[in-house]
């Protein structure tokens, strides 16, 4: 039996729900619930207001490092981006690397850095609404890019298509109800997520998910009426073919599948927010962030940890197994790898051992470390680097087509580049 923690948007700032309380999902109401986590993120804003990126000072590397060049997973050099090199911000929400273009969202805009010159070009933010003359808003949090290659934002005041040359904007409708929505276009205006499937771009919003045709126009929502949800608080969305899985704070994890026009709910067995009473009996948590599909697993993180399932079976991690914290903003598999974006750094699961990438700074200097430990934490070994990734705080990642990795941190975002092929 495991005991459980649950933590704020703040790092560090942990409480622990005792017997007999009731989860904030079941006190409080979808509104005000989506109101206290927006000023979790508003908080984490003012830890980092100002800060700027922190030189590199280059500690010697560990010679065993060496021995290590060979695995495609570890990645021993790292870049960093931010305002200096072209970024909008510092701070850095999603990244989506694409083979012409690696598109960053920021606090203050998004970006997209042109492979062939290695130059970032800031997108406008629209000048007035109804403008489409850029982005809906300046925060934005997910980024995806569609098989005609066309850009679509998530923000916190609407989503936007770019196809390379025009901006569209769309807004939940005025004088749409969100509490009772019957809703005839984007159900809410702070899209956390957003992905695609064929024609249609699933949007993930704090009401509840749209579904839109770009090819017709028409729009779908999935809400409290008409999906298997506790909560609508849809923070986290992606694909895999025929199926949708939905990351929903206080449902779990939802899965679509198109051709049957069926949902299927996955909660977790326990119904407890204070204790696990028997691992692997299903998702670790009610409080989903993220899903993530690939090669026939869905990894799905909360903030209690993260559950893979293959169909069947599940399997869980938490930081009394291999992660470096049970606060997972996010998790993209890739291959048949999973990795998972903490507020303690970032840790991949390869081969059934756990990579873990955090940025150190001592009086040896500030340098990188990489743990390799096993499937379950243990025997954990610590190699040092000369770079590292940008901040230990971590939104999200994703892989480039040349299997490095892309890191969006609250101070910059990280490119790590490893000297191994992947098979």
């Amino acid at each position: 039996m495991r005991r459980r923690t649950a933590r704020s948007a703040l790092p560090g700032n942990t409480r622990f729900v005792g017997h007999g309380e009731q989860s904030s999902c079941q006190l409080i109401p979808r509104v005000v619930l989506g109101f206290v986590l927006a000023v979790h993120i508003a908080a984490a804003f003012a830890c980092n207001a100002t800060k700027a990126p922190t030189p590199q000072t280059g500690a010697a590397a560990d010679p065993a490092v060496e021995k290590l060049q060979a695995d495609p997973y570890v990645f021993s050099r790292w870049e960093t981006f931010s305002k200096e090199q072209g970024l909008p911000d510092h701070w850095v929400y999603a990244v989506k690397a694409k083979p012409d273009r690696v598109y960053a969202g920021t606090r203050h805009g998004a970006a997209y850095m042109d492979r062939k010159t290695g130059k970032w070009t800031v997108l406008p933010v629209e000048s007035a609404p109804g403008a489409n003359d850029g982005i809906a808003y300046r925060v934005v949090v997910s980024i995806d890019v569609d098989e005609d290659g066309h850009a679509w934002f998530g923000t916190f005041k609407g989503l936007t298509w770019w196809d390379g040359r025009k901006f569209t904007n769309f807004r939940m409708p005025e004088g749409q109800n969100p509490m009772n929505p019957e809703p005839k276009g984007l159900i809410n205006n702070v899209v956390y997520g957003v992905t695609h499937l064929g024609d249609e771009i699933w949007i993930a919003t704090t009401d509840g998910t749209s579904v839109y045709n770009k090819k017709t126009g028409a729009w779908k929502s999935w809400y409290l009426d008409n999906a298997p949800m506790d909560e609508v608080w849809c923070y986290g969305i992606s694909s895999s073919p025929n199926k949708i899985w939905l990351a929903a704070w206080g449902s779990g994890l939802l899965e679509y599948t198109v051709d049957r026009n069926h949902w299927q709910a996955y909660h977790d067995p326990d119904k407890s927010f204070t204790v696990d009473l028997l691992r692997n009996d299903g998702i670790l948590s009610q409080m989903s962030t993220a899903s993530s599909f690939s090669e026939g697993y869905v990894w799905v993180s909360s903030y209690f940890g993260v559950t893979r399932y293959d169909g069947k079976n599940f399997r869980d991690w938490d930081e009394d197994h291999g992660l470096p914290s049970n606060f997972l903003n996010s998790v993209k598999a890739h291959g048949k790898t999973a990795w998972v974006s903490s507020d303690k750094g970032l840790a991949g699961f390869v081969n059934d051992q756990w990579y873990t990438y955090r940025r150190v700074s001592d009086d040896k200097g500030t340098y990188g470390t990489l743990t390799i430990a096993d499937a379950d934490g243990k025997g954990g070994k610590v190699y040092r680097t000369e770079t590292a990734i940008p901040y230990n705080f971590v939104w999200q990642a994703d892989f480039d087509q040349d299997g490095s990795i892309w890191v969006a941190t609250s101070d910059g975002l990280g490119h790590g580049i490893s000297t191994g092929k992947e098979e």
